[in-house]
């Protein structure tokens, strides 16, 4: 295409043959310039290939080898002296390196020779051997190759020298270096060799940087020095710099009054101190206030509570005031301390104190913007709290003025991070306001920052989610609608920030939420769960998939087996099958087995077994071989051997013969764990195909890696005894565990049908129909006097038993008579007649029939036993156990005419 447009542009002689006359007339149109321009382009850029160029070779010439050649005979402490007399800049970097190695070796020679050397240099070295030399000064002070005083007298210069480099990084890295030395050295020798200097940087007719130096050196040398000393020789000249009349001096000072506060102790930060902060906090330049509210807010706990209710209190709520008054520079900084003001301030603060603080919160937390749904439409959810009408024409004021003309990016910038900073401190705000007031202080807040129209307020908010969770726990159901909005949110950097605390969340939410049946519908989380893994996956993060397939596996405490089998189950062998990241896959694979390991019905579990060996170990791709083999050793790290042993093993001896050498060797490495799971003698036919596949190895193998691995697992084979089964054997550790994996396993199948069946009957109970209740009542009475009934047989004296006739043998059967007549007749035991049962017991199950019964004797019933009748307490009952007594006679007559011959 663009030779095309190029051999156009060339050939069009026409626009060549007009140019004289569109130049003199004036007259171009936009593709004629476009055209022009092009052209002008084309013909630089061939001129330039047309230039013929010296391309300098990049070897070093004889000179310069000649002038890094040093003697190999030569000592360090002589090649580091030749070095810096005579080489070049990266040879002095490597000597300001090694200083510290020099001063460890030969501490005099080094003091003595290199150090004077190394001064020199640093007057004309370059950034590099500047760093390097500020960071081997500081390791060895630090490192105790020399001593305070020593540093002092032959170091200390140096840095001083150097703490006013003209370049920033250079001259930061020397005054990094002498705060750190302040804070080693003894505080005589800084009174001695730093305050004098300091002092005189701190001078008016000093240079800005150096005021600037000062400020931070005092507000080191502050903490080393009593209060006495800092009244006297630093608080003078630390109120001067609070007075200066360079912004950036004035706002470096008031950050160091912490420091100073801290020295001077509570009576004299309250007299000396409290008032400059106040003075500067009232700064006319936005900088200087910043820099008070961040220092206020770190000196709060130096001041007792009558200062900070009469003082503080009003100090910020007065800066509360500016800011959403259109103090805008200082915004940011108001929200991203707030957390740490209310806190502290929290002990001293009233009702109405409290409430306003959380009023100031909430309209910073929509400061300067609508709230969006995080799919690009408009919205407000969770705007309905009792502030929404002293919130109207805040939040619209503060939309106008963005949406007026005049409205810069940099303003949309400061008030997003006004927002971010609020979500920040969403949990401490949350805790400062008590959970109880949750609902009617901070969920409009809260709300509106988890659709807010800037996508890192709504990730700051879902990476604090976890924090507010726990502080809601009782009403955690509170955030419900939030949680499935930022996990549809559109927004990837959303997703990563809740991915990572997600199953948590969760358990909280569906575990605390569930006691009070406030628990949001599992439709909708599942929902949200899949729509967040298809964004996922559809990107190009794929380390925010791995991450998100992983959490997954925290569901089997969230969701129920069925919803998992049918929802998630399906997803992880479609990542597992069709995903081209072998992390992803391999997460997918994890995800997975913590399903089954967690799944509750039998034939659900039986049917991932199947599907995961059919896809992966039958698979025709090898890579999804070697994900079986993954998946079989992270099943033995959570499933008990029998269930290993039953599902998998003969699986993975079979990939023995894979015609892949990879598969094989990654089956080598899976073999001494294979063997382990061995016992003896049940499992004799397993340890014989184990026993095959390795001589079958060791004989066929062709690849010489692969044959490596089998000999290694060879010799890893032979250390493992399997273990053999007997009553005289002491379980081990490891038998411990597996059996209670292997309970487990069986507990979580019991715990099902226990509750299917009691979901079952509670069915059953709901649907039975109103007019049956009489019914039912009347049955209940009849199953009352048949108990009654029962219970007065059982009281009445014996009576004498009636001999029974002996049924004739039953044709064909080799046992005698006896045993019919001893099962169809009940014995006289402990003085009562006990009356044949005509149904099995409970505890048996009814549909196997009982292993020490006789069908013959099952099939012959014996005459009833007679026994004396008192008289009844009512008629009806009378008739009712009369009844019942003929019921049980001709039973027992039609059984007894039955198997006569």
């Amino acid at each position: 295409m663009v030779v095309v447009v190029l051999g156009s542009l060339l050939t069009d002689k026409g626009l060549m043959k007009d140019l004289p006359r569109l130049v003199e007339k004036n007259t171009f149109t936009d593709m004629d310039l476009s055209a022009m321009n092009l052209m002008a382009q084309i013909e630089e850029d061939l001129q330039e290939f047309g230039i013929e160029k010296n391309v300098r070779p990049c070897l070093k010439t004889p000179e310069e080898i000649e002038r890094l050649t040093v003697d190999e005979g030569l000592s360090d402490i002589e090649r580091a002296v030749h070095l810096l007399s005579s080489g070049q800049d990266v040879q002095w970097i490597s000597v300001a390196c090694s200083l510290p190695e020099l001063l460890q070796r030969s501490p005099a020679e080094a003091l003595r020779r290199v150090l004077p050397k190394v001064r020199e240099v640093l007057h004309v070295a370059g950034p590099e051997t500047q760093l390097a030399s500020a960071e081997s000064f500081l390791a060895s002070l630090r490192g105790g190759l020399v001593t305070p005083a020593v540093f002092a007298q032959g170091f200390l210069p140096a840095v001083l020298m150097n703490v006013e480099h003209r370049d920033p990084a250079v001259a930061n890295a020397w005054l990094q270096t002498l705060l750190s030395a302040i804070e080693i050295m003894p505080k005589d020798l800084v009174k001695r060799e730093v305050l004098g200097i300091a002092t005189a940087k701190g001078q008016l007719s000093q240079a800005v940087p150096s005021r600037i130096v000062c400020c931070k050196i005092l507000g080191k040398i502050a903490t080393k020095f009593d209060a006495y000393t800092i009244g006297k020789e630093v608080l003078p000249l630390v109120r001067a710099l609070c007075q200066d009349v360079e912004l950036e001096v004035r706002a470096t000072m008031c950050r160091q009054l912490e420091s100073v506060a801290r020295g001077l102790g509570l009576e004299q930060t309250r007299v000396a101190v409290l008032p400059e902060l106040l003075e500067l906090a009232a700064d006319e330049e936005g900088g200087v206030r910043t820099a008070a509210l961040e220092t206020l807010t770190n000196a709060i706990a130096m001041l007792d509570s009558a200062t900070c209710r009469h003082t503080v209190v009003p100090l910020v709520e007065g800066f509360c005031e500016r800011a959403l008054a259109g103090d805008e520079n200082s915004m940011p900084s108001l929200a991203l301390n707030f957390g740490r003001l209310c806190h502290s301030l929290s002990a001293t603060l009233s009702e109405e104190q409290r409430w306003s603080l959380l009023e100031h919160y909430c309209r910073l937390s929509r400061a300067g913007a609508a709230v969006e749904n995080g799919n690009g439409h408009s919205g407000g959810p969770g705007m309905e709290g009792p502030r929404r009408d002293a919130d109207v024409h805040v939040g619209v004021a503060q939309q106008q003025q963005q949406l007026a003309p005049g409205a810069s990016g940099e303003r949309s910038a400061r008030q997003a991070e006004c927002r971010r900073h609020c979500a920040y401190n969403l949990p401490a705000m949350v805790q400062f306001a008590q959970p109880e007031n949750f609902s009617s202080r901070l969920r409009a807040a809260f709300a509106a920052m988890c659709h807010d129209r800037d996508a890192g307020v709504r990730a700051t908010v879902a990476s604090s989610l976890l924090e507010v969770a726990k502080l809601l726990a009782p009403k955690v159901h509170l955030i419900h609608k939030e949680l499935l909005s930022l996990l549809q949110d559109e927004s990837l950097q959303v997703l990563d920030a809740l991915v990572d605390n997600l199953t948590e969340v969760l358990l909280l939410v569906r575990r605390t939420s569930s006691h009070d049946n406030k628990a949001p519908p599992a439709s909708e989380l599942i929902a949200a769960l899949l729509a967040a893994e298809a964004r996922a996956g559809a990107s190009l993060k794929w380390r925010l998939h791995e991450r998100l397939v992983a959490s997954l596996a925290g569901l089997p405490a969230v969701l129920s087996s069925d919803q998992l089998y049918y929802k998630f189950v399906p997803v992880a062998f479609r990542i597992i099958d069709t995903h081209r990241v072998l992390p992803v896959q391999q997460a997918a694979v994890r995800t997975l087995c913590t399903l089954i390991r967690h799944n509750r019905r039998h034939e659900q579990r039986q049917e991932m077994c199947d599907k995961l060996v059919a896809q992966l170990c039958r698979a025709r791709s090898f890579r999804h071989r070697v994900l079986f083999l993954d998946a079989c050793g992270y099943l033995m790290e959570h499933f008990s051997r029998a269930f290993l042993k039953r599902a998998f093993f003969t699986h993975a001896m079979a990939l023995a013969c894979d015609p892949v050498a990879n598969v094989r060797m990654r089956l080598c490495s899976l073999l001494p764990r294979l063997k382990a799971l061995l016992r003896l003698p049940g499992d004799h036919d397993l340890q014989q195909q184990l026993e095959a596949a390795i001589r079958r190895s060791l004989s066929q193998e062709r690849d010489a890696d692969a044959l490596a691995a089998v000999r290694k697992a060879v010799l890893a084979l032979d250390r493992i005894e399997v273990a053999v089964d007997s009553l005289h054997r002491k379980p081990c550790e490891e038998d411990l565990i597996d059996e209670q994996r292997e309970q487990d396993e069986n507990l979580l199948m019991e715990e099902q049908r226990e509750r299917e069946k009691q979901h079952a009957d509670s069915k059953c109970s709901q649907q039975k129909p109103k007019g049956d209740k009489k019914k039912g009542a009347a049955q209940e009475a009849r199953k009352i006097g048949k108990l009654s009934r029962s219970n007065s047989l059982s009281m009445q004296p014996p009576a004498q038993p009636v001999a029974p006739t002996p049924a004739p043998p039953v044709k064909g059967s080799r046992k005698s008579s006896v045993g019919s007549i001893g099962s169809a007749h009940s014995p006289v035991i402990g003085g009562r007649s006990q009356v044949p049962s005509l149904f099995p017991p409970l505890t048996e199950n009814p549909g196997r029939p009982r292993s020490n019964s006789n069908p013959a004797a099952n099939r012959s019933q014996a005459k009833p036993v007679t026994v004396g009748t008192t008289p009844s307490q009512s008629e009806k009952r009378a008739v009712v156990r009369d009844a019942n007594q003929r019921k049980v006679t001709e039973k027992s007559s039609t059984a007894t005419k039955k198997v006569k011959p």
